[in-house]
């Protein structure tokens, strides 16, 4: 699952079928004068509240109604209303008037400021019962089926059209005229590709921490964190910044792949032990060069990044920095690995040895300015792919970005520690 949202100028609402508004004829708005029965709510509006009563209301008459559509822009549901018959709103039956005047009734008022719903009516040639009728003949009913069957993608009801809406991965005159002969003009043909099941391996943007990350030399690292640094105000997706010497120059995609589609960055700002921070140094002391932090920079205004981190349970934004103390348990969250949270802080401020001279096994390289994480049960805290991955608590803190490990430990950047580097900090939900 994915918790992300995506802003749209109108909402769906699927559930109970309520969908996206179109324009439709016979329109009657609550808020005109009318002698008859066909004023069904004594308000031209509903609150939240309401919105969702109706909806309940609607799934549990489903021979009565034809679903619900919102349109976000004018701030109105329509409540679509069966009449095969076309005789009118005014013919609607008493029990059903009774229903939703009901709603009007008992709804709880608006909160927040929010603003109240106007309501209008439309009456539709087939009830939701109808609709749900056609929707479970889809897959089996002929000539359609036959025609379809190695296209199919999905299909639902849509309220706002009064039809079926049926996804296929390519709309051909063959399936067009056996969706004619089949159903009709009840039928609404739309071009959607099969889904792709979505995780860390596999993901679509906005691309998130935990996401497996593949540069065009197929060196694999993990991505951290979504950040905002002190001196780019666009979000970049931290990670550690030793992929980026491992992969000089290249650039940068989800998955285990490179794929033109799932296209993330280039190398941003970053610094490796004993190698390049940016093109603008070569490091060969502890005390110049042990950091290992570095951004991918998309160089979009608007990059395919999110703020949620990969558990495995699925995704949820960071919900604050986390500090870090010996003692402190955390979780290592590796493409790889996955999530681990038997991790404890046994040391901080620590240098490691990655790199020794083969003469006599003295150290030659140093990761600075890290902390050690040991397992508190001896399972395996990352492995190689996990690099750059976040170091988070159960709370959903985020604590920092792995630089590596063997086994049952790990170690990390501190998260106050890359916020000292390049100032910023990480995109909290």
């Amino acid at each position: 699952m994915r918790l992300g949202s995506k802003s749209t100028s109108r909402l769906a609402i699927l559930l109970a079928g309520v969908a996206l508004s179109a324009t439709s004829l016979n329109v009657y708005s609550a808020s005109a004068q009318s002698s008859g029965p066909t004023n069904l709510l004594a308000t031209d509006s509903l609150t939240d509240d309401g919105m969702a009563q109706v909806a309940q209301l609607m799934s549990s008459q489903p021979t009565d109604f034809a679903g619900g559509s919102v349109d976000e822009a004018t701030h109105t549901i329509t409540i679509h209303v069966a009449d095969a018959g076309h005789a009118g709103l005014a013919m609607v039956s008493p029990r059903l008037r009774g229903a939703v005047a009901a709603v009007q009734k008992s709804q709880k008022p608006t909160t927040h400021n929010a603003q109240p719903w106007t309501v209008k009516y439309v009456s539709e040639k087939h009830s939701t019962a109808d609709l749900q009728q056609i929707e479970s003949q889809i897959p089996t009913r002929e000539p359609f089926a036959t025609a379809v069957k190695s296209s199919l993608s999905s299909f639902g009801l849509d309220p706002s059209v009064n039809k079926v809406r049926v996804g296929v991965i390519s709309i051909t005159p063959e399936i067009q005229a056996a969706a004619k002969a089949t159903y009709g003009n009840d039928v609404v043909l739309e071009q959607t590709p099969r889904m792709e099941k979505q995780d860390r391996i596999n993901d679509s943007a906005p691309y998130l921490g935990g996401d497996r990350i593949t540069a065009d030399n197929y060196v694999s690292c993990t991505a951290g964190i979504e950040y905002i640094s002190s001196s780019y105000s666009v979000p970049q997706m931290l990670t550690a910044g030793h992929c980026f010497w491992d992969a000089y120059g290249e650039k940068w995609y989800q998955g285990t792949a490179p794929n033109s589609n799932k296209y993330m960055g280039f190398e941003g700002w970053w610094v490796a032990p004993n190698a390049l921070s940016h093109g603008a140094y070569t490091c060969f002391t502890i005390a110049q060069c042990g950091d290992d932090v570095g951004l991918i920079t998309n160089g979009s205004s608007n990059p395919p990044f999110g703020p949620q981190i990969w558990t495995n349970y699925g995704f949820a934004s960071a919900t604050a920095t986390g500090a870090n103390y010996v003692g402190k348990a955390v979780c290592s969250d590796g493409s790889v690995t996955g999530e681990n949270c038997s991790g404890v802080i046994s040391s901080v401020n620590t240098y490691l040895c990655d790199k020794t001279r083969n003469s006599d096994g003295a150290c030659l390289e140093y990761t600075t300015h890290v902390d050690k994480v040991t397992s508190s049960n001896g399972s395996k805290m990352s492995q190689g792919g996990d690099s750059g991955s976040p170091v988070i608590s159960g709370s959903l803190q985020i604590h920092g970005i792995l630089d590596g490990g063997a086994g049952s430990w790990m170690y990390f950047t501190p998260i106050e520690y890359v916020q000292y580097l390049i100032g910023g900090g990480p995109v909290l939900g």
